[in-house]
């Protein structure tokens, strides 16, 4: 996978120092760590939230917004990117992204959402993707809010959420249960973390009368496929 990622980089970006690259697709700049071309194959090249066509007033909420690959895909076809990533090495990417791409209809905010307020530890995987909460006592510590209490206190509305937070999303709908009740915004969510994942996040949001439709995506040279929940509001007669 390793020698795939690093042939296929090659037709979009270029070697820079300590090991980071630049890509250039789309009119957009990106600075990643080498070793994170999965995630841009996978949003850019692979297009796995293909449901999604942005549209010229939609505000999007990006939760696990990792380097900014959504962020910066979707940042000039929509009205407002509203951009969440609570692992700060993740967050400095995030920003530099932004920056480079002179996006001024983006804002990022270094938080984890969860059910609660409250201060959290993270725990890092393998790379720079997977970042995890953890209740064990961690050099880093994040605040965790929950999305109701970001949409009171931002005074925005999102109309498109878009969620990748290694198997805690069922944690971030509960705690933005008023905000899905309320406004209905569609929703796209990475739901292969554990097995039950999709199950459980279509249970909690068929109740709160959201239609989802699941989708896979192969992974890169394996048999094994990534599973998709994406949700738009229920309608009398659909």
């Amino acid at each position: 996978l390793d020698v795939f990622y690093s042939i296929r980089s090659m037709f979009h970006g270029i070697p820079m120092r300590n090991g980071l690259r630049m890509a250039r697709y789309k009119g957009m700049r990106m600075i990643f760590p080498s070793r994170e071309d999965p995630f841009f194959d996978d949003v850019w090249l692979r297009e796995v939230y293909y449901p999604y066509l942005p549209g010229r007033e939609d505000v999007v909420f990006d939760v696990g917004a990792h380097m900014g690959f959504v962020t910066l895909k979707v940042a000039k076809q929509v009205k407002e990117v509203i951009a969440f990533e609570p692992d700060p090495q993740n967050f400095k990417f995030l920003l530099t992204n932004i920056k480079y791409n002179d996006l001024s209809n983006v804002n990022a905010f270094n938080y984890a959402l969860g059910d609660r307020d409250c201060d959290v530890f993270l725990k890092r995987g393998f790379g720079y993707g997977r970042t995890r909460i953890t209740e064990s006592n961690t050099e880093c510590k994040v605040r965790m809010q929950t999305l109701d209490t970001l949409v009171k206190g931002l005074g925005v509305t999102p109309n498109v959420i878009k969620m990748d937070v290694e198997g805690y999303a069922m944690k971030v709908l509960d705690g933005a249960k008023s905000t899905l009740t309320r406004f209905k915004p569609k929703l796209i969510i990475a739901a292969y973390h554990y097995p039950t994942e999709w199950e459980d996040i279509v249970k909690y949001l068929s109740e709160l009368e959201f239609r989802c439709f699941i989708y896979q995506v192969p992974l890169v040279l394996q048999k094994s496929k990534e599973t998709y929940v994406y949700a738009v509001r229920r309608t009398r007669d659909y």
